[in-house]
């Protein structure tokens, strides 16, 4: 996931943009909703890498020696 952020932030950044220009004649309103969903998203996957690929990710779990 970690080497793959920036092709990720892209995506989802292109097809928020996309839906914009897709729509004839977006509103305020659809374009609020567009960047939210966007801005929700890419919190999501920050949120995301930070805990799979956080401080002790490659560590065992298990009795201490």
């Amino acid at each position: 996931m970690a080497e793959h952020r920036g092709w990720i932030t892209g995506v989802v950044i292109g097809a928020g943009a996309l839906t914009l220009v897709l729509r004839n004649h977006p509103t305020v309103g659809a374009v609020v909703l567009v960047l939210a969903l966007v801005l929700v998203v890419l919190a999501a996957v920050a949120v995301y890498a930070a805990l799979a690929f956080g401080p002790g990710a490659g560590e065992e779990r298990g009795a201490p020696a």
